[in-house]
């Protein structure tokens, strides 16, 4: 499975705060190591911009021999599907990079759903049944292609799922 990390170096709220330390070592490194702690086989990709300012991600994650992937900075959703194709995937897991302490069960509980269940989207946002900081969604490429395909908000472009939120009754 492949699980899909989103980050950039640009946050508005505190810029940088992927790669600041937290009882010695960055933030994207716990939340790795949270996931590399299922017993899964899994793949992790670093999901980021090809801006400038995400170079020190990059950087990070070659000096770290974690595969990464740049694209645009606000069209997340194209370079969510970029990703995904890249890395030769029908579907993937979508994890925040700023959720150090993401709980692995429920990453296990959606590849566990996603084996019993065929969905285009299994996730715990909506309705939100966990705490931000602990969302997970296991996503179809092929639903999202079709989502970017529909007319979708600039909005929805750069939040990946919020157009599967927005149309639910459809």
């Amino acid at each position: 499975m492949l699980i899909i990390i989103q980050a950039r170096i640009s946050s508005k709220r505190l810029p940088g705060k992927i790669l600041h330390e937290c009882a010695g070592k960055p933030i994207l490194q716990w939340v790795i190591d949270r996931i590399n702690s299922l017993n899964y086989p899994i793949n992790i990709v670093v999901s980021t911009s090809n801006l400038e300012s995400d170079d020190l991600l990059v950087d990070y994650c070659k000096s770290k021999s974690i595969n990464y992937f740049r694209g645009s900075l606000d069209n997340v959703i194209e370079r969510f599907i970029e990703t995904s194709k890249k890395f030769n995937q029908k579907k993937f897991i979508r994890i925040c990079g700023d959720s150090p302490i993401i709980d692995q069960n429920l990453i296990k509980n959606a590849m566990d759903i996603e084996k019993i269940v065929s969905a285009d989207i299994i996730t715990n946002i909506c309705p939100r049944t966990y705490p931000k900081g602990q969302s997970i969604e296991l996503i179809s490429l092929s639903a999202l292609e079709k989502l970017y395909a529909s007319n979708i908000s600039y909005q929805e472009m750069e939040h990946v799922t919020l157009g599967f939120y927005n149309r639910r009754e459809s």
